[in-house]
């Protein structure tokens, strides 16, 4: 089994330069943001993208649950962003209510690229592990992490959805770069 921690250790990468590079690594497909919140993150993307489209889902009523003492459920709370940009669709609710229907709108597309700022290790495990289990990933996609290694908080939870996901062997993992915003 790949060892996630290690694979993103291998390779350090300025920001936005290099999430340029990974969204244009990605093959033709569905793109997708899990977690809008403001959308600044999704509007720079959205950028790269065009002209296709990003799909931004998000319920814009904060965290669904705790994220441990780091953030209480009801965080990141904001109304959904009206300047998100012109190639984008926003796609609200919960993940676990919106994403089957998507995919089902959506049927025979695969997902392309994902930028993946959910936070929690249950909504990021509940993405992962329904694109995979219905082999929903385009040969060749790219997901983009916010937060996989950061600090302690990602690395139990977006790090830790994607370590379990990647120990299900339906994909062969590959680390093509890592953010390094933090310094």
């Amino acid at each position: 089994m790949p060892d996630i921690q290690r694979l993103i250790e291998e390779i350090e990468v300025k920001y936005w330069p290099d999430m340029e590079r990974c969204i244009k690594l990605a093959p033709a497909g569905l793109c997708c943001e899990f977690g809008v919140a403001d959308g600044r993150y999704g509007r720079e993307i959205a950028k790269i993208l065009n002209p296709r489209i990003l799909y931004g889902f998000d319920s814009f009523d904060g965290l669904p649950e705790d994220w441990e003492l780091h953030a209480p459920k009801g965080s990141f709370k904001c109304d959904p962003p009206t300047d998100y940009g012109h190639n984008t669709e926003l796609v609200i609710g919960l993940f676990q209510d919106t994403l089957d229907p998507f995919l089902y709108k959506h049927m025979g597309e695969k997902i392309a690229f994902i930028h993946m700022d959910a936070d929690l290790y249950s909504s990021t495990s509940y993405v992962l592990n329904l694109l995979g289990v219905n082999d929903d990933f385009a040969n060749g996609a790219v997901i983009a992490f916010d937060q996989c290694t950061r600090d302690e908080f990602s690395i139990k939870h977006e790090g830790r959805a994607l370590q379990e996901f990647a120990e299900y062997g339906w994909y062969d993992i590959k680390c093509i770069g890592r953010q390094k915003r933090d310094g």
